[in-house]
């Protein structure tokens, strides 16, 4: 299967217009290379939503989705629609996200997620997370500026970047994540809860947006961590998650003009740690609401219009 945003579409692409049109046309080029019989189980998978699902969510009749959920259970209808309507279920209780849930929350405040941090070698977004800064227990270690990292409202926060990361890039367009273990200390940073999550969001409600995820630096302990977090994804996505024991192994996925000086590159951004204006900065563009973005903004929900009397 091509990917969403090629490299050779989008080598040139960093712009949210050059990243969207590049996966069009890249979605064309994937639609290319099915097989009849996989075309066949896009409508035999659209015929599994209800009509006011398909109200509700015009984006999952969207032929992009369905291949997307269809390449997440290699074309088992079946399988695909159990996936895709647990999806729609997850929608209905997960948004809208409100800034004020999450953005104050000391994961977000102490620089250990940073969002829209440059273009990997396909132009596709870049995610940067600084496990050397995740605040999960204060008693391992040093007291954290922030406080310790609250589970629900980091997790509410990585689902308002993702979603308008798609705002900007596209529904259908991938992202690429660097894991960065600098200053890492087990005692202190080491995360489960949040990486298993993270997983499991990826894995159920977001099949096929994941590029690739590259692991730096790896030594001896990241490769014994990982033997245990790599069964918190699923086997595709596993499969997209390559270990980097230097700052040139970048180079095979992102150009090193686009990884920050403190990885080793020669991007001049850098995001101290506990920067409160680096963090208003980064966040203070996203909106006060993050509203689910396969929803059509006519729809309207009949039990709570009826039961407001209105």
């Amino acid at each position: 299967m091509a990917s969403l945003a090629s490299d050779n579409n989008t080598a040139k692409a960093t712009t949210p217009s050059d990243i969207r049109a590049a996966a069009v046309q890249n979605e064309k080029e994937i639609f290319e290379k099915l097989s009849e019989d996989q075309k066949a189980k896009i409508p035999q998978l659209l015929n599994k939503l209800s009509d006011a699902q398909k109200e509700r969510w015009p984006v999952a009749t969207q032929d992009m989705t369905l291949y997307r959920f269809l390449e997440a259970r290699n074309f088992d209808v079946d399988a695909a629609a159990e996936m895709l309507l647990n999806h729609l279920e997850w929608r209905k209780t997960t948004y809208p996200i409100k800034k004020e849930e999450w953005v104050n929350d000391a994961f977000f405040k102490a620089g250990a997620v940073i969002p829209n941090a440059g273009f990997d070698n396909g132009g596709r977004p870049l995610m940067v997370l600084k496990s050397g800064r995740f605040p999960v227990d204060e008693a391992g270690g040093d007291p954290f500026k922030y406080g310790t990292r609250d589970l629900d409202k980091a997790l509410r926060g990585f689902l308002a970047i993702f979603t308008e990361q798609a705002n900007t890039y596209g529904l259908h367009a991938r992202f690429t994540v660097i894991y960065d273990r600098q200053d890492f200390v087990k005692a202190r940073n080491l995360d489960l809860d949040l990486l298993k999550a993270v997983a499991k969001i990826l894995s159920d409600n977001q099949p096929e947006t994941l590029q690739f995820a590259g692991l730096y630096p790896c030594g001896f302990l990241l490769r014994g961590l990982w033997m245990i977090a790599q069964w918190f994804f699923d086997a595709k996505t596993r499969a997209k998650i390559f270990m980097l024991g230097s700052p040139e192994g970048f180079a095979d996925y992102i150009p090193m003009d686009q990884i920050s000086k403190d990885m080793g590159g020669e991007n001049e951004f850098v995001w101290p740690h506990n920067d409160e204006k680096m963090w208003e900065e980064k966040f203070g563009a996203f909106p006060d609401v993050t509203v689910d973005n396969w929803q059509s903004p006519d729809w309207k929900d009949t039990e709570a219009v009826n039961s407001d009397g209105k």
